[in-house]
């Protein structure tokens, strides 16, 4: 017997222990308020339809037949992988841990959605869930399966659904960070170690790259500034303005021209003349994230694709993990102090070629090949801006330089003259007369160093400028230590002298 023929069979019965014994008639000839009858009408025969439903199940459930499904998607969600696949799992669990059934359905410390129960969640009324596997290592879920069905939906009307969900829970995800614009920085993971022979026959410990994580791990804090590409003085620096202005501005363009989206930045220069301050202020004009990233031996391939190719944030925050989404135009990838981070950006023609100490090299190691194609191969990643910084970009690889990897190159010096005035008059809200930028010391006083000194002497701007006519008290310091040290090196000579000298005379003596 069918379910459809039991249905015709059982109708009747349900319609008489539902309890509607009389079905309201009005006579047709009726010409007072014939729209509010059949609205009546047509209200009580939808009750009547749901409730005789209802009580269908219910007999179908006692008598063992099963309702046939008219359409069924099965998600799965691998934990060990990054996948974009995993976003519509993550989206049905997300769901469902707010419906009236979240107890059976658990969100762990890491993040990680978890469903305790094998009976169906209904996500509304025609579509529900259930699981179907799950997969534990050591009591660590590794895998899980779920079936999302329907009995009035068919596999497209689901897909839809789940699709629409999946947009929902990305805008929601993407949305816990609000307005407020985040430096994250990356944690230095001890990676695993493993025994391996060297070429001497003998034994090391050597990092095990196949045991690394996937992903790259970071701190997160909220980023805080006044910083300002508008604030920032220097000439080079108002010719990066208006490069990374026009990157901004002209998408169009880059597309029409058939030049890739991105934009790659080297600042470089000594210490204290504005590299950090010019990064905080990109972020903060372009609403950006700060992803601060550290390249070491141990990073591997998987890790750096994942950064970049990925949405995904992977954070620690009070010993819980967390994943937030970020996409690559939301987000500003930076490497400061890259020549000192690690060998495999230095110039090969610098760095000695050394033999393999060990007898295999993991494929997954990154080296200098790997970052190249990522910051300028096959695949592209619209949007993106990457930052680096150094002290001594003559010791990186002309390769990872060149144009079309780095498109703007920004030396931060110390203050030229105009650059004293500017900053003068910028953070003073004065205009100086051209006589008082006479003397003025000129590429000796780094940006904070001046900074400092305006903030110091706000009331006596005159002051100012003439501690600007001067070394700084350090160099001063500097040169007073060189005057000793010449001044002793003098009165040694003088002294080796005086006892050549005696020596001679006591020679003759004797």
């Amino acid at each position: 017997m069918t379910s459809q023929t039991l249905q015709q069979q059982l109708l009747p019965e349900i319609m008489k222990t539902s309890g509607i014994k009389n079905v309201i008639l009005y006579d047709v000839t009726t010409r007072i308020l014939p729209g509010v009858v059949s609205a009546v009408v047509a209200f009580v025969t939808k009750r009547v339809q749901n409730r005789a439903k209802k009580l269908y199940s219910g007999v179908l459930q006692k008598s063992g037949i099963k309702e046939e499904r008219k359409g069924t998607i099965l998600l799965e969600r691998d934990y060990k992988e990054v996948r974009e696949s995993n976003d519509m799992f993550d989206a049905v669990l997300s769901i469902a841990s707010d419906l009236p059934h979240a107890r059976f359905v658990k969100r762990t410390a890491n993040g990680i959605f978890i469903v305790e129960t094998k009976d169906a969640i209904a996500l509304n009324a025609d579509i529900s869930f259930a699981k179907l596997m799950t997969a534990e290592t050591d009591g660590v879920v590794q895998k899980m399966v779920i079936e999302v069905f329907s009995f009035t939906k068919d596999i497209v009307q689901i897909r839809d659904y789940l699709t629409a969900l999946e947009q929902e829970h990305a805008k929601n995800r993407g949305n816990k960070l609000g307005r407020q614009i985040y430096y994250f920085d990356e944690i230095a993971v001890q990676p695993v170690m493993r025994h391996a022979p060297d070429r001497a026959g003998g034994a090391a410990m050597v990092p095990d790259l196949s045991r690394s994580p996937p992903v790259l791990t970071f701190t997160m804090f909220p980023l805080q500034t006044n910083k300002s590409l508008n604030n920032i003085y220097g000439a080079s620096v108002r010719k990066a303005v208006h490069r990374v202005n026009f990157f901004l501005s002209n998408q169009a363009w880059y597309r029409d021209k058939g030049i890739p989206y991105t934009l790659g930045i080297l600042l470089h220069g000594a210490p204290g003349c504005g590299k950090t301050s010019f990064i905080k202020g990109l972020a903060k004009d372009t609403n950006r994230h700060v992803v601060n990233i550290k390249l070491r031996e141990c990073t591997t391939v998987q890790q750096i694709n994942n950064l970049f190719y990925s949405h995904r944030v992977n954070v620690v925050r009070d010993g819980a993990t967390s994943t937030f989404d970020i996409p690559v135009d939301r987000r500003i990838i930076v490497m400061e102090d890259i020549d000192c981070l690690s060998s495999i950006i230095l110039d090969r023609a610098l760095v000695e070629s050394k033999p393999l100490e060990h007898s295999t090299e993991d494929c997954n190691r990154i080296n200098l090949s790997v970052l190249l194609n990522i910051l300028d191969g096959i695949l592209e990643t619209p949007g993106r801006i990457v930052v680096m910084t150094s002290n001594a970009p003559w010791k990186l690889d002309p390769a990872l330089v060149r144009p079309g990897r780095i498109d703007v190159s920004i030396e931060f010096q110390k203050c030229s003259i105009q650059d004293i005035v500017d900053m003068v008059e910028g953070i003073c809200d004065i205009k100086l007369d051209p006589k008082q930028a006479h003397g003025l010391l000129h590429r000796v006083w780094t940006p904070a160093e001046v900074t400092k000194v305006i903030f110091e002497n706000l009331d006596d701007v005159a002051r100012a400028l003439e501690m600007f006519r001067s070394p700084p008290i350090n160099d001063k310091a500097s040169a007073r230590t060189s005057r000793d040290f010449t001044r002793t090196s003098r009165d040694f000579t003088r002294t080796s002298r005086d006892f050549t000298r005696t020596s001679r005379d006591f020679t003759r003596t004797s």
